[in-house]
């Protein structure tokens, strides 16, 4: 895992995971898999905050 990578673990199966950018733009979604967890990388995204979102989770991140 790099510092550019979120995991998220403990969740429904088949859910989708959002990456929002704080203009509200959808900059991805990703689904969970059969174990509730999902792994994905905002590497290529601008220094910038976003707001990961899922059915029940919602949290900031902030790119340095």
């Amino acid at each position: 895992m790099n510092d550019y990578e979120i995991n998220i673990t403990g969740a429904k199966v088949g859910i989708n995971v959002s990456v929002i950018s704080t203009d509200g733009k959808a900059i991805g979604t990703y689904k969970t898999g059969q174990d509730g967890s999902v792994t994905f990388s905002i590497a290529d995204l601008p220094q910038g905050l976003y707001i990961i979102n899922s059915e029940n989770l919602t949290f900031k991140v902030f790119k340095k």
